[in-house]
């Protein structure tokens, strides 16, 4: 190592005050720039011995970081000489406006402190030291930041051997740091050899807790090092950081299934909750760690824990939304209660409908997982596996008997969501078992309004086959928007024939008619409020065309016997002494062989 005296490229003496203001201000100003860069020299530091008790101080706001600055020497170590020489003779920092409504706050560094930021000052720490000016565990001021503290963060390990051997207080806590004692701050740079000398030192308080309420072994698990030699020293891994995460919860986040163990090993709570009511296999599923749920499974996890303080859902229910069938199978071998519905009702076999999971659902059948039940807002398997789209369960569920006419909170049924979503195939088994398809929701949209809204010709076919009520009017609703009330379409009810002129479907429109709709009920083709768009596609020519002309007898015929004999059309019109033809008119049998 260089000598101290090597290290001045001139030989000129330290600047010493006289007893003037501005001849200590730069005295200090001198201090503070050069001790931790290790440029004052043996020499000029035994000149400096009156002073070796001095403090060096400025003025801050309550409310400005310049303490934090100024006590941690960065301007000087990091971002270079930024307190300037202004500071030091106004005595105050460059956000300081004192005024009658500020507190004044009196931001203080001793000597020992600028000393200890220079592993090179090892000569001079030892003399300050043993002169008994330099107070080992003085601290700054504001932050109460100690000289240990400042080795220990500068990975000083001589300096900090020396100040342990000096008895230096190892359980000191530091203002207003993540890291406030010199074992966080050990374990966050990673300083092995550190680590070890504070463990090794009497007295240690392991499990002290930082200002933010985190441990030491905490810190270490967030960090993947020193897990071991903590445990070894006496930490607890029962003891929880901020917001009640315990050091188990962080291996599952991590997915380091070493620590884990170790945790486990130690006596970790696997059962143990935050702040949230979440446990620590619920980080396994986040992470897509099977290994890890294992592991705390083996070790004694509830699997019927609820977690979250809102929805309470059981982590067999949080498997299910991406369909993990490998956690779900290990979940229910250890005791998961297939049927645990969370604070809104749903179970798993909700979930895995409403996302598509069909081997995820045979699995919870397998394991006697009711297949219909109904959550609190009436939403059954069925009718999610229709509103999230997957026909392959709807046809699996539709096997096994379902309450097919089941409505929900908002009156809608699987068969509304169905046609909503343009579901042609599930659609037209629904219809085959039992639905109704003129049953409307809340806001009276029916099946057929939203076949025709989203222009699903196919499905309108079907409808029409089925004899459905046509001239429902109503605003729609967004069945795939992600609220609790409906979300409007329209202001104002619309009928289908309106619905399908304003979105250009004049194939569907045309069908509608054929049908039998009413064209004379539409008062806004004759009272000239046909809107203007309708002109793009000659809807309006269409309309007006139906709506000038009369009824043909024939169309008469067939709609009196359609709405006769309704939803029955077919047996019943069978059944009468007329020709072939005309039965095949009433009944539409061209439209229900193209569908």
């Amino acid at each position: 190592m260089e000598n101290q005296t090597d290290r001045m490229e001139d030989d000129e003496d330290i600047f010493l005050p006289d007893d003037s203001e501005e001849s200590r201000a730069e005295f200090e100003f001198q201090l503070y720039e050069k001790l931790p860069k290790g440029q004052i020299t043996l020499e000029n530091f035994l000149k400096m011995k009156p002073y070796w008790n001095h403090e060096i101080f400025i003025n801050v706001c309550d409310w400005c970081p310049c303490a934090k600055s100024f006590e941690s020497g960065n301007f000087v170590r990091d971002k270079g000489m930024e307190m300037t020489l202004t500071c030091f003779q106004k005595r105050c920092c460059s956000c300081y406006k004192p005024n009658e409504d500020e507190e004044t706050l009196r931001s203080a560094i001793g000597l020992l402190h600028l000393l200890v930021l220079c592993d090179q000052n090892m000569a001079l720490i030892q003399m300050l030291i043993q002169s008994g000016c330099g107070d080992v565990n003085a601290c700054t001021s504001i932050l109460k930041f100690s000289p240990l503290y400042f080795a220990v963060s500068r990975s000083a390990k001589n300096v900090v051997r020396l100040l342990l051997h000096h008895h230096a207080d190892v359980n000191h806590i530091v203002n207003k740091a993540p890291h406030s004692t010199a074992l966080h701050q050990a374990i966050a740079v990673e300083n092995e050899e550190i680590v070890e000398m504070l463990l090794q030192t009497r007295g240690i308080n392991v499990n002290l807790r930082a200002k933010n309420d985190d441990t030491a072994l905490n810190l270490a698990v967030r960090t993947d090092k020193f897990v071991l030699h903590l445990l070894e020293a006496g930490a607890l891994p029962k003891l929880a950081g901020p917001h009640g995460h315990t050091c188990l919860m962080h291996a599952a986040v991590r997915s380091n299934a070493d620590n884990a163990q170790l945790l486990i090993k130690y006596g970790a709570d696997v059962n143990a909750k935050n702040d949230q009511l979440e446990t620590a296999i619920l980080f396994t599923i986040f992470r897509d760690d099977l290994k890890l749920m294992k592991i705390l499974l083996e070790a004694g996890t509830d699997p019927n824990t609820l977690q979250s303080t809102d929805e309470n859902n059981s982590i067999l229910l949080l498997t299910a939304y991406d369909g993990q069938y490998d956690f779900m199978k290990a979940i229910i071998d250890h005791g998961a209660d297939v049927n645990l519905e969370n604070s809104m009702g749903y179970t798993p076999m909700h979930i895995c409908a409403w996302n598509g999971h069909l081997d995820c659902i045979k699995l919870l059948l397998e394991h006697g997982a009711k297949h219909d039940n109904p959550t609190k807002d009436k939403n059954t398997p069925l009718a999610l596996a229709c509103h999230g789209n997957h026909p392959n369960i709807v046809e699996f569920l539709l096997s096994l008997g379902c309450k097919i006419n089941n409505a929900d909170k908002d009156l809608d049924t699987a068969l509304i969501y169905a046609t909503y979503n343009g579901m042609t195939s599930s659609v037209r088994s629904l219809l085959k078992f039992g639905a109704d398809p003129n049953q409307v929701n809340r806001v009276n949209c029916s099946p057929l309004w939203n076949a025709v809204y989203n222009k699903h010709k196919e499905i309108v076919k079907l409808l029409l086959v089925e004899n459905v009520i046509l001239e429902t009017a109503s605003v729609g609703s967004d069945q795939q928007a992600r609220s609790n009330e409906p979300v409007y379409i329209y202001p104002e009810p619309k009928s289908p024939l309106w619905v399908a002129a304003s979105r250009g479907a004049t194939d569907i429109l045309l069908l509608l008619i054929s049908a039998g709709y009413d064209i004379y009920k539409e008062k806004w083709l004759y009272n000239g409020s046909i809107p203007d768009e309708f002109a793009a596609n000659n809807v309006d020519k269409i309309l007006l065309k139906y709506a000038s002309s009369p009824p043909r007898l024939l169309s008469l015929c067939r709609n009196f016997f359609r709405k006769r004999f309704g939803r029955n059309v077919i047996e019943d019109v069978k059944s009468l002494d007329i020709p072939p033809s005309l039965k095949s008119y009433i009944t539409m049998n061209a439209l229900m062989q193209a569908s």
